[in-house]
């Protein structure tokens, strides 16, 4: 006989930076503003995961920006690396134990989203004046982790740049 355990792992924005500086020359030469805010973060929650499975637990959520102003410009939205300290090797915690998980700029997984460091990517888009859009977080939760069952959590800045 055997007892299957499950983790509940649940990844939460916490702390929220929004940098909104920035702008272009008009026709007339004076500087537009263009101001952008992070109007929602869903926090990434993964339900139940089961250590013994051979397949990975995804999940899926989502942040909404919101600018405002004058303008158009370029934005970088970046993920703060959480409690592991590094955006290379994202960790939940519950305690002193570690689950690790991932989260992406693609539905396929395969772009780590982070500060552009150890391998990742921060999102680009084009924004102007009156712009709300939303931009998809994919995460993955690898297979096999033999963890005690519990509630995991980590906490991220997400952080736009323009």
């Amino acid at each position: 006989m055997h007892t299957m355990s499950l983790v509940r792992p649940a990844l939460r924005f916490a702390a929220l930076t929004a940098l909104a500086v920035g702008g272009l020359l008009g026709a007339t030469g004076a500087k537009a503003q263009l101001a952008c805010n992070l109007r929602s973060v869903q926090p990434v929650l993964f339900g139940a995961y089961n250590p013994l499975s051979a397949n990975p637990l995804d999940a899926q959520s989502s942040i909404t920006v919101r600018c405002t102003g004058l303008g158009i410009g370029i934005m970088r939205i970046q993920m703060g690396p959480g409690l592991a300290g590094t955006v290379g090797n994202r960790q939940m915690q519950q305690g002193s134990y570690r689950l690790s998980y991932g989260l992406y700029t693609n539905n396929a997984r395969t772009t780590a989203w982070g500060d552009g460091t150890a391998g990742t990517s921060a999102v680009v888009r084009l924004v102007f004046t009156g712009l709300e859009f939303t931009q998809q977080i994919y995460g993955r939760i690898p297979p096999a982790q033999n963890m005690p069952v519990g509630p995991y959590s980590d906490q991220l800045i997400v952080q736009l740049d323009f």
